[in-house]
């Protein structure tokens, strides 16, 4: 009865929806996989191999991508065990299209993606534009590519009735791979502890920045006078949008006229940029906002143009 029921065309026809749906989530997974593996190797790539023309903050897209591997990498594992398995099982799973589609439109892709890959790389090599980081991009993309190819080039040649650990070596190097990728890219990436820290740190300093912008204005318009302080510029209607609070300390910012035209802006930090660059941090941060940790103390000029200046720390 079981027999009869399972050859039944109403459960052939739920047997192949559910494999449409198991190919398709597996090939996701291995797309998603692959390029936010590149995507984690190339922000390794730009930390160590900087480029004063091209470096941007890295952080962001290493954890994206770590986001990405951490999730779809073992469902992707996991996926294509459950097919092999039932490959095993039932031979003639070998021979669904959907099956033959999706593996030979990913040997396609990975065909193409190394082309295209080499054709850049002939390229740049032409036009003398060749450097350390870019080779390494390309290797990355090539070898990605290249594993891609050949592993399912030969999964659709093989002979799956027969016993073969090749299949299972492969998966546990590129998890190697993988996990060794991931820890490297947890180091560039920082700590979450260290991304709140940061986060905290630039809200700091665009609110300082708008103080500061609020304070040039209530000089030029105000017969170039100072405010007293944070409450005379607060009460004024004009300037009642920033924010004078520390948002991780729940404490005003300090702020204080030291003569005419001077004043000093001071705030408590948690993290170092003092050894970025400045086209690695978020607007306004620029060199006349870095800071070390602790207190620091930024004085301004009402009126003036700001360039990079002295850092203060009080003690």
């Amino acid at each position: 009865m079981d027999n009869i029921i399972n050859n039944t065309p109403a459960t052939a026809s739920r047997s192949k929806i559910q494999d449409f749906f198991l190919y398709l989530f597996c090939i996701i997974g291995l797309y998603v996989s692959a390029i936010g593996f590149i995507n984690l190797v190339f922000a390794i790539i730009e930390k160590y191999f900087g480029d004063v023309l091209f470096d941007f903050n890295s952080s962001t897209g290493a954890k994206v991508a770590i986001a990405c591997l951490v999730i779809f990498f073992p469902i992707f594992v996991w996926l294509s065990k459950v097919i092999n398995k039932s490959i095993k099982n039932f031979p003639d799973g070998a021979n669904y299209i959907i099956r033959k589609i999706l593996y030979y439109f990913t040997l396609f892709i990975a065909g193409l993606t190394i082309a295209v890959d080499l054709v850049t790389l002939i390229f740049y090599y032409l036009d003398g534009e060749i450097s350390i980081r870019f080779v390494l991009k390309v290797l990355t993309v090539l070898l990605v590519g290249g594993l891609i190819f050949w592993h399912y080039l030969y999964d659709l040649r093989r002979d799956l009735t027969q016993v073969t650990s090749r299949p299972k070596i492969t998966v546990l190097v590129v998890s190697v791979i993988v996990i060794i990728t991931l820890i490297f890219g947890i180091i560039i990436s920082g700590s979450p502890m260290q991304a709140r820290n940061k986060k905290f740190d630039d809200q700091k300093i665009n609110d300082l920045s708008s103080i500061q912008n609020s304070v040039t204005e209530y000089y030029r318009t105000n017969n170039n006078i100072l405010p007293k302080n944070l409450l005379t510029l607060s009460q004024s209607t004009n300037y009642s949008g920033y924010k004078t609070k520390d948002p991780e300390l729940n404490i005003d910012y300090e702020y204080n006229v030291i003569s005419q035209n001077q004043y000093r802006l001071c705030a408590n930090f948690s993290t170092d940029n003092t050894n970025l660059k400045s086209n690695e941090m978020n607007y306004p941060v620029t060199e006349i906002w870095k800071h070390g940790i602790g207190r620091v103390c930024f004085d301004r000029v009402a009126g003036e143009i700001l360039v990079p200046g002295k850092i203060i720390n009080p003690l």
